[in-house]
């Protein structure tokens, strides 16, 4: 399964999310259109799984302590706040209004493919983010862990 690149569409009235062509025949196939929404630890975008890719990392995630404040914030995070979805007839899902009230998302998003997962973004906050990421290698440099990596 391979989401990649990213798509601007529009949440209808009620909060539904058309999923568009190109991940649709990507979710179908690998999910049946069983997804998981959930929201992204820096409260910028939410995340879109398929149900069994959300379903193994909330395993991992699950296994975290309880007494940690770090952990427990991420399960707090990642699971508290996961809502199961299902495509329907339309490829539409319903993007539950207090997702899009913790992270901002109004009327027009993009979907941006994270090759698992796609990430749900409003489409001013995904354009700041764009801008930003252009130009934050040379604020902060490169780690030692990307100086090793070829694109």
């Amino acid at each position: 399964m391979l989401l990649t690149g990213q798509q601007t569409t529009a949440l209808d009235a009620k909060g539904r999310l058309a999923i568009p062509a190109r991940f649709r025949a990507v979710l179908d196939e690998s999910c049946q259109g069983q997804l998981v929404v959930t929201v992204n630890h820096d409260r910028e975008s939410l995340l879109l799984y398929p149900r069994h890719e959300y379903e193994q990392r909330a395993q991992i995630i699950n296994k975290l302590s309880d007494f940690d404040p770090l952990e427990r914030r991420l399960k707090l995070l990642f699971i508290g706040h996961a809502f199961d979805l299902e495509m329907d007839n339309s490829a539409r899902v319903l993007v539950p209004p207090r997702l899009r009230e913790i992270v901002g998302i109004s009327r027009d998003v993009v979907l941006v493919g994270q090759h698992h997962k796609l990430e749900l973004w409003d489409e001013g906050a995904w354009n700041r983010k764009l801008d930003s990421l252009f130009t934050i290698g040379a604020e902060v440099g490169v780690s030692e862990k990307l100086k090793s990596l070829a694109l």
